[in-house]
């Protein structure tokens, strides 16, 4: 009776991304066509750049997930279709993948040095975005590849991605069984490090955002009744602009905070006790 709860539950696991997939590609889809079907201005502007490959990478993301029936190994207790060559796809895919909160670090970098520091646009395509493309892309994609390289991507109960393997052989002494201990850090280095860094810089860089807003607005306020109309209609429009600049900040690293905590991913983790499998599952 537990094996079959376990196994609904991780069946539930696997195909559930089908339709949460699915509807994270239509959403970084439409983003991406709106960018693309007027690409004659918004390809111009380092923010639309960085939104165009920040949605490709989570279309690459949700579309592995959504296919985790195909990808994961069959023989494993759930109805999948997959092998070990599939599942390190996955796992390579997953780790490429995360350059989507990257990129929202990368978004939330360009508004800081924009209204903080008063930047223009084509000073940081020059200075900035090419180093920032480089580094994000580079790094997740040599994870990946060493992640191949060394079969660091093995079974979890739901999907394929960092873990022991082959599949419950920390049950088994007389299995061999790569990474049991190691496992964990690499999850650290590889996964987990990168996400904590992308939600301090988020969160530090849109306060920081928050409070130029504000000190322009105090400003403004203070000085309204002794500038001349010209001046004054100067610090509004900019006023104005750092305020939606800010929106927009927020607007963006709240999908992507809301996509980290209820959206894409599950964690996942096995605990035994006798016959009973009681199966916690994560995806991001």
């Amino acid at each position: 009776m537990f094996a079959t709860a376990s196994s609904r539950i991780r069946t539930a696991g696997i195909y559930i991304p089908l339709l949460t997939g699915t509807l994270s590609v239509i959403g970084s889809g439409s983003i991406l066509y709106s960018i693309w079907a007027r690409r004659s201005t918004k390809l111009k502007d380092p923010q639309h750049r960085i939104l165009g490959m920040m949605s490709i990478f989570d279309i690459l993301y949700s579309i592995n997930k959504a296919l985790t029936f195909l990808t994961y190994p069959s023989g494993l207790g759930v109805p999948t279709f997959g092998n070990d060559a599939t599942c390190a796809l996955q796992g390579f895919f997953t780790q490429f993948a995360y350059a989507t909160g990257s990129y929202n670090l990368v978004l939330s970098i360009y508004y800081y040095l924009i209204i903080n520091k008063g930047m223009s646009k084509e000073e940081f395509s020059r200075v900035w975005e090419k180093e920032l493309h480089g580094i994000v892309v580079i790094c997740h994609l040599s994870f990946a590849i060493v992640g191949v390289a060394i079969g660091l991507y093995n079974p979890t109960p739901a999907f394929c991605y960092i873990a022991p393997g082959p599949y419950g052989c920390k049950n088994d002494p007389n299995v061999p069984c790569p990474f049991e201990t190691t496992a964990p850090y690499f999850y650290e280095a590889f996964a987990q490090g990168w996400i904590q860094v992308a939600y301090v810089g988020i969160i530090v860089t849109n306060l920081l955002i928050w409070m130029s807003v504000r000190r322009q607005e105090k400003r403004m306020k203070k000085y309204q009744t002794q500038l001349e109309a010209s001046r004054l209609s100067d610090m509004e429009k900019k006023s104005s602009y750092a305020r939606s600049v800010f929106v927009q900040s927020i607007l963006y690293v709240g999908a992507f905070l809301l996509e980290l905590v209820v959206g894409n991913d599950i964690s996942s983790s096995v605990v035994d006790y006798g016959s009973v499998c009681a199966v916690d599952y994560i995806a991001y």
